[in-house]
């Protein structure tokens, strides 16, 4: 297995999933927007307006970043995609919540 390290947060972050609560496969409801997509730059309006549709949903994690985000398949209605083909994603876990009930 490979050791990854990378700082974030003042935490030293080694082998996905980086020291984080979720696995791949776990499922997670998308509670907050990241505050910084809040932005002037319409990019990133578009993007807040995104995950606005997110909230509230349940996603399956589909993978890590380097960082530590997860990875969450997403339609453009903000639901749970079948496959990457629709929306990939990636969202800090503090902006999420493990999910309650089992996805559909």
């Amino acid at each position: 297995m490979t050791n990854y390290q990378f700082k974030d947060k003042g935490r030293t972050m080694q082998d996905p999933p980086y020291l984080s609560d979720y696995q791949i496969g776990d499922e997670v409801r998308v509670m907050q927007v990241p505050p910084y997509l809040y932005r002037d730059d319409p990019v990133d309006n578009e993007t807040a307006s995104f995950f606005e549709r997110c909230l509230g949903n349940v996603f399956r994690v589909e993978d890590f970043d380097r960082h530590g985000q997860l990875e969450l398949w997403v339609t453009d209605e903000g639901a749970q995609a079948p496959n990457v083909h629709a929306h990939s994603i990636f969202i800090e876990p503090e902006y999420v919540e493990p999910a309650t009930e089992a996805m559909p």
